[in-house]
């Protein structure tokens, strides 16, 4: 918002006119944020943790590491499925703010207002509205549950989202300007809910202190909630301009070329909107009226239309229906069709634990596990039940990096009933190895997607699937990193003597995430 107060209108319309008040103000807002963060690393102070037993870093595998933390944080079922919620939102939910200003520019024209002006007005009643719509939704929450509100923020989000298909091209009489604006701000109020589900993070967390005996880890989960659903937003930022490339897209015409249309240059013959059809439809060879890389013939054949915009009193374009569609869908539908699929993923979070009494629940199971009580049964998952955390063991950081069902293998293949005797751990590598492989095999794939698209990045139009190569290749480092190190874990125990105890020690530390009862010494 800040840009619009202080910025030209040159500076909002095209990058090409060397304006240099955009990055300045981009340079001053990264230095307060810089500050800012530097000020709380500097000044902030976390709750003092316990640096881990000599016993607990051999190998150089800790429990604290990021892998393990990542698993433990997966197997925690009601935060999987928020996460899963809040990834499947972020791949469409973002994109109405990325194609607002060519929504205001392209669907519903310059006859009513600027686009500039409009997207503004848009902008602005987006935020304000969300921004006044923040108490009622703590209201709701408070009055309701978190859970409900969190559940009626996305249905409300997906509906607002699906009306704003009734869009249109505004003939000049406003109305479909002014209920553009109505849309967005029933949008802006629907967004404001948006924080709600830091507040179930809060109660998810508390439920991880419950599962690990008494352990805190908030930063595991903040980051993971914060982190991984902004990466995935990445298809839905880079591929609505390569659809729009692939259906011609046009670029807004040359401002030297644009004549005067409306008012005293119309016509008893000709309207504005024919007039300026006339004068670039009569574009001699080598005039390049248009643009250096299209004729105006071109645009013609690839079903743009030459019109008057009213607004501005020049002559402008109005792009080919294909286009026009493709920004509508990524306007409204493709994000109410990703919200609702969070909302599914919704319904299936645990019923005991949406209410608030659930959250005090955990609470109070926590407060038995301090006290010393020897169990205490999981108030989200009836039947379960949860022990105090148990010393590390001397392999413990390495076994924390498997899952429970791979413990559970080893503990099986066992044939000794001594818990003392040497645990058969050679299974345990096979699996992230074979997986680490199918993520290398991204690696190349979207090096060549780099590649092949690289070209099309100095395009007229930029649209290039080199981002998504590069999303690929993250993946795949992503995944080649993850069960790589699974691996060299899985390779460090082989040579470490590990025994059964460890196992079933290790075993039973992530039993309650997955419901399993403890398995005892034998």
């Amino acid at each position: 918002v800040v840009p619009f107060l202080f910025v030209s209108s040159s500076c909002t319309s095209t990058p090409d006119d060397g304006c240099v008040q955009l990055p300045l103000i981009a340079v001053v807002f990264g230095i307060f944020f810089a500050v800012a963060c530097l000020t709380l690393a500097w000044r902030g102070r976390e709750a003092t943790v316990k640096p881990p037993a000599e016993s607990e870093k051999s190998g150089g595998f800790k429990c604290e590491d990021t892998i393990p933390m990542l698993i433990t944080t997966s197997l925690n079922r009601p935060f999987r499925l928020l996460l899963v919620t809040d990834v499947v939102k972020a791949v469409g939910y973002d994109l109405p703010f990325v194609v607002m200003p060519f929504m205001a520019a392209w669907v519903i024209g310059e006859k009513c207002l600027d686009s500039g002006e409009a997207f503004q007005y848009l902008v602005l009643c987006n935020l304000m509205c969300g921004l006044c719509a923040v108490p009622a939704w703590s209201f709701l929450a408070s009055k309701t549950s978190k859970y409900r509100a969190h559940l009626t923020f996305n249905v409300m989000l997906a509906f607002s989202s699906f009306i704003l298909v009734f869009v249109g091209y505004d003939d000049g009489s406003c109305s479909s300007t002014y209920y553009t604006v109505a849309a967005v701000c029933i949008f802006g109020a629907s967004y404001g809910g948006t924080f709600l589900i830091n507040d179930l993070v809060s109660d998810v967390v508390d439920y991880d202190e419950l599962l690990t005996g008494g352990l805190r880890r908030e930063a595991s989960y903040l980051m993971a909630i914060d982190f991984i659903p902004k990466f995935m937003s990445i298809p839905g930022e880079s591929a609505p301009f390569l659809v729009l490339a692939y259906f011609n897209y046009a670029r807004p015409l040359k401002e030297q070329f644009r004549p005067q249309c409306g008012g005293s240059q119309a016509t008893a013959s000709l309207s504005p909107d024919a007039l300026c059809h006339d004068f670039y439809a009569n574009e001699t060879l080598g005039q390049r009226l248009c643009s250096d890389a299209l004729s105006c013939q071109q645009l013609l054949d690839n079903g743009v239309s030459f019109v008057c915009n009213q607004a501005l009193g020049e002559c402008g374009i109005m792009q080919n229906d294909a286009v026009r569609q493709t920004l509508l869908l990524c306007f409204s539908v493709v994000p109410a069709i990703f919200v609702l699929a969070g909302v599914v993923a919704l319904c299936f979070y645990p019923k005991e634990a949406r209410s608030e009494k659930s959250h005090e629940a955990v609470l109070h199971a926590i407060a038995q596990l301090k006290s010393g009580q020897e169990r205490v049964e999981d108030p989200w998952r009836p039947g379960s039940y949860v022990y105090p955390a148990k010393p590390p063991t001397r392999n413990a950081g390495a076994l924390a990096y498997f899952l429970p069902h791979e413990l559970k293998e080893v503990i099986g293949s066992s044939n000794s009933s001594d818990v003392g005797s040497p645990a058969d751990v050679s299974m345990l590598w096979r699996g992230p190895l074979i997986r680490a492989a199918l993520g290398g095999v991204l690696l190349p794939v979207g090096a060549i997607v780099v590649v092949v698209g690289f070209k099309d990045l100095s395009d007229d139009l930029g649209a290039s699937a080199s981002p998504m190569g590069l999303m690929l290749i993250g993946i795949g480092l992503l995944v080649v990193w993850f069960q790589g190190v699974r691996v060299w874990a899985a390779r460090h125990l082989q040579h470490s003597d590990v025994t059964v105890d460890e196992v079933l020690t290790a075993f039973n530390a992530m039993a309650p995430f997955v419901g399993e009862e403890h398995i005892s010494r034998r």
